[in-house]
């Protein structure tokens, strides 16, 4: 993996990623960095390197083939997803409904 071309992103998990695989990083990693991961997602997609992502993200396109797992390490995400509402409006069984149906999907 590491003489192929690797697609990095602002938050850029590949050292904990190669940490996982074992595999001991000399320097930094090269390669296109991009602000968000449909760009480094896009750019594997057509061949141009690998990227890392998160499955709620990619599952479709591993689905279509159009992106395929090379290895099954998977190293957990440090990033967090906040529900917010304006409070005046959080106790409204819409925004109720809405907020336990989101954490029904992410389990």
């Amino acid at each position: 993996l590491l003489g192929v071309r690797i697609m990095r992103e602002d938050r850029d998990t590949w050292q904990r990623w190669f940490e996982a695989a074992g595999v001991p990083l000399d320097a930094p990693l090269e390669g296109p960095s991009f602000n968000d991961s449909t760009y480094s997602l896009q750019a594997a997609a057509r061949g141009e390197g690998v990227a890392l992502a998160r499955r709620s993200i990619v599952g479709e396109d591993l689905e279509r083939g159009t992106l395929k797992r090379l290895f099954k390490i998977a190293v957990p995400s440090r990033e967090s997803y906040w529900f917010v509402s304006p409070r005046q409006s959080a106790q409204a069984p819409k925004v109720k409904a809405f907020r336990d149906w989101v954490k029904s999907e992410i389990g």
